[in-house]
């Protein structure tokens, strides 16, 4: 018997009391080793290495053990409604700082005002070329997306990892770098090759190795605040998108209108935004609160709180979203912090493209559940937030969203398979985006909840990092090579990161690669000074 069905196995024999006194209880108290003898388990190894040893991941195995069972005793209302348990499983507390969107993008905006009167305008430019990932990359995204919406057509490229010698970054191009922490590998190596290429360089981070360039590069800090991962900075990377595109006047409609952003229009969308808030917040109970209802769905394909709703608790669902490509945006933050949040599959398709692709994978699932009577292994959602605001627009994209409607009729319409549809209210296109976004975030909190997953820390992605840090590549070997062909050995560390052929190459790289070639043995530090190792001296020959 496996250890976690050995575990479970345990946890069927508790009470319900038991069961969420246990989940409630701080991780280094629901360890594996506080229920069973490690040692004799078959996967005892396993269970000794970087990853699956750490207590974080074992007490998170432990609740998303736990949750299923609870689920069949008390029914998702039981566990969303339970102030205990959502503070105990959000113990990072995501849920609270959803909120946060409207005020982020309003002190964001003052702050990009603020730089402007002190600083003087950007630097003239006909092409945006913007570098970041994840959180930090989704801002630019749903700019662009919200102004395309409106007609607008936009030079904004956005690169999601390291940079490529096809950006074609000319004199034209404003390079704008994105880091929340400042410290992203993929980002300072996209600050370092801009650089080589252009002057129009402009920094938006929080601080890190990136803000030690501020003396020296166009900067603006990223607003300091209680939020703990990117993932929840969205309103100020969008709001600085929106003034950067606006203050160069570089979105223009075929009329000849260029687009403009005033935050005013923002201000006006707060009462609506609230209402998200208000019936979504975790103290509104299930019956009332849809982010919660969806967030079941999402993963049992019931919006039901009872456990009599037949659900299959035990094996929760792959959530299969459709969005228009005209939303495409919104649904690539849903499934990419879905996965890292809710620690759960979630398959994105996006009209039209994706209907000549996995849709025949999807449609062959349907009928053969449907025909042998089997248990549902997805849930279907349709997300939208109607963004055909302008008649441009909506000549442009709106035979997608028909061809989407006409594809999810025949797919589920006449095989009576049940599907849910999440669109938002508002006035305007905006406030329906930013609507969508924010309920969006209830919805994977409170799936996060059902699943038992504590959203952070990220234990594999933080370990994959510290792995891909120690790995030496071409960089290091240029900047060795480089500090080598000066025969300056020895060398202060001070005087190596300030060798003026060394800044100029890797301004934002050359700290984390100093420290990695001591670290890995191609240089040694003695008595203060730096000294080329015999295995430095082969790595450069």
């Amino acid at each position: 018997m496996g250890a976690l069905a050995e575990l479970r196995k345990q946890m069927l024999s508790k009470s319900e009391d038991e069961l969420i006194f246990l989940l409630c209880k701080p991780d280094e108290e629901v360890v594996f080793s506080r229920f069973a003898d490690v040692m004799s388990m078959p996967e005892w190894r396993l269970l000794k290495t970087e990853l699956a040893g750490k207590t974080v991941v074992q007490a998170k195995l432990m609740r998303r053990l736990i949750m299923p069972i609870l689920l069949e005793r008390i029914g998702p209302a039981g566990i969303l409604d339970n102030p205990r348990i959502r503070r105990a499983v959000d113990s990072g507390g995501m849920l609270k700082r959803v909120p946060y969107l409207y005020s982020q993008m309003v002190e964001m905006h003052g702050r990009m005002e603020k730089y402007i009167a002190s600083n003087g305008p950007l630097p003239s430019a006909k092409r945006i070329l913007a570098f970041g990932l994840g959180g930090s990359a989704f801002g630019s995204l749903l700019a662009r997306e919200i102004i395309q919406n409106q007609g607008y057509w936009v030079p904004l490229d956005i690169q999601t990892s390291y940079p490529e010698s096809f950006h074609g970054i000319g004199p034209d191009t404003l390079v704008v770098i994105c880091s929340y922490s400042g410290n992203t590998e993929e980002t300072l190596h996209a600050f370092d090759y801009a650089v080589q290429r252009t002057k129009n360089v402009l920094i938006l981070s929080r601080g890190g190795e990136l803000g030690k360039l501020r003396k020296d590069y166009p900067f603006i800090e990223i607003p300091e605040s209680d939020i703990i991962a990117p993932r929840e900075s969205t309103g100020y990377w969008l709001s600085a998108f929106l003034f950067v595109i606006s203050s160069l006047g570089l979105a223009k409609r075929d009329d000849g209108c260029t687009y403009r952003f005033e935050i005013s229009e923002v201000e006006k969308m707060r009462g609506k935004l609230d209402e998200i808030d208000n019936s979504c917040a975790g103290q509104i109970p299930f019956v009332d609160n849809p982010a919660k209802r969806y967030a079941t769905y999402f993963l049992y394909g019931t919006t039901s709180g009872d456990i009599s709703s037949g659900a299959d608790w035990h094996h929760p669902r792959v959530p299969t979203v459709f969005v228009d490509g005209a939303d495409r945006a919104i649904g690539k933050r849903l499934a990419n912090e879905f996965g890292e949040s809710v620690e759960h599959p979630i398959t994105l398709l996006v009209f039209c493209e994706d209907a000549h692709n996995e849709i025949e994978s999807i449609a062959t699932a349907v009928l053969e559940e449907q025909l042998q009577a089997e248990a549902r292994s997805r849930s279907y959602i349709l997300i939208s937030s109607r963004p055909y605001e302008s008649p441009a627009a909506a000549h442009a994209e709106s035979r997608a969203a028909q061809r989407m409607e006409a594809t999810l009729e025949t797919l589920f319409g006449e095989h009576d398979v049940e599907f849910l549809r999440i669109e938002t209210e508002g006035n305007c296109l905006v406030e329906r985006k930013l609507c969508l976004l924010k309920l969006l975030d209830y919805v994977r909190a409170y799936a996060s909840i059902l699943r038992g997953t504590t959203p952070l820390p990220v234990e594999f992605m933080d370990l994959m990092k510290s792995r891909t840090s120690k790995i030496v590549g071409a960089a290091d070997r240029a900047l060795l090579r480089l500090l080598v062909e000066n025969s300056r050995f020895p060398i202060s560390q001070e005087d190596a990161l300030s060798d003026e052929k060394v800044r100029s190459a890797y301004p934002a790289l050359r700290h984390s690669i100093l420290k990695r070639l001591v670290e890995q043995g191609y240089l040694r530090v003695e008595s203060g000074m730096l000294h080329l190792t015999d295995k430095g001296s082969k790595f450069v020959e």
